[in-house]
This record gives structure tokens, C-alpha cells and sequence, in this order.
């Protein structure tokens, strides 16, 4: 073979091995998008079945009505139901936090239970980190109630 026809093919080749490179980096990254839809999809389920449990969801409406109620009425089944909310909130805090699930799809779907549940319970969560001398005590579910404040402020800015 001449020299002329060995460059021509080893162009032919070196156009051929980018093609094929670049439809592997558009199938990857398919795939990286199909998984990590497939992800959120999992981490979803999960929140879902955290926050709409039978009792988280009875123990969230149970609180709701100790929204003008004093904290130093409140009964030994208030307080449980009001830890049993902290606690849950807490753990898709760290969930959110972590990466496993984007805070605006919880904020979007608890975003009123999340905002209204630590209006109520904020006084009881500072009453028992200043006990037990623990800021980071149900912190996680603070910072998801706060997320889910800024949410609705961004999203109803937008909607004007």
C-alpha cells in the first residue's frame, strides 16, 4: 500500500473510532439520566412510605390540633405523636441532605405538613436541645421545613 492510501484509511479509521466514541458517551449518558430517575423513583418510595405511614400520618394530624395549645399541656400521647413527626420529618432531612432524593420534590409534596408540623413543634424541639444540650437534635427536620418555606416563597414569586 502507498503511503497516500495508509493516511486515507487511517483517517477512515480515526473518524469511525470518534463516531463510535460518541454514540457511547450519548448511550451513557442516557443511561446515567435512566438511572438516576430510577434512583429518585426508589428514594420517592421511600419517603413516601416514611411520611404517609398509617401512624406518622395520624400522629401529623394529631399535632395539628395542638397548634394553640401551651407545650407544658400537652399529654404523654401529644408528645409521642409530636416525636414520632419530628422523627420522620428528620429522616427525609437527612434523606434530602444526603443527595438521595431532590428537597424540592419533597417540599413540593409535604411542603404545608413540613412548614405547619415544625411551626408547632419548633418550641419543644429548642426546649429539648437546650435539655439534653444538642443542637443538632431533630436538625434535619428543621432544615427541611425551612426548605420547604424558601420553596413556596420561590415558587409563588415565580407563578406572579
Amino acid at each position: 500500500m502507498d503511503p497516500i492510501t495508509i493516511a486515507v484509511v487511517g483517517i477512515a479509521i480515526n473518524a469511525v473510532s470518534a463516531c463510535v466514541m460518541l454514540v457511547s458517551v450519548i448511550i451513557m449518558a442516557n443511561q446515567t439520566r435512566e438511572m438516576r430517575r430510577a434512583t429518585n423513583a426508589t428514594a420517592f418510595k421511600s419517603v413516601y412510605n416514611i411520611l404517609q405511614d398509617d401512624l406518622v400520618h395520624a400522629a401529623r394530624y394529631k399535632i395539628y390540633k395542638l397548634d394553640s395549645k401551651n407545650i407544658e399541656t400537652w399529654t404523654d400521647d401529644e408528645k409521642k405523636a409530636a416525636e414520632k413527626v419530628c422523627c420522620s420529618f428528620d429522616a427525609v432531612g437527612i434523606m434530602c441532605q444526603n443527595n438521595m432524593i431532590p428537597v424540592d420534590v419533597v417540599a413540593d409534596s409535604w411542603g404545608y405538613a413540613l412548614r405547619h408540623s415544625w411551626r408547632i413543634l419548633a418550641p419543644m424541639v429548642t426546649s429539648i436541645r437546650v435539655m439534653k444540650n444538642s443542637e443538632e437534635y431533630w436538625d434535619d427536620f428543621e432544615w427541611l421545613a425551612r426548605r420547604a418555606e424558601n420553596y413556596q416563597v420561590t415558587i409563588y414569586s415565580e407563578k406572579k
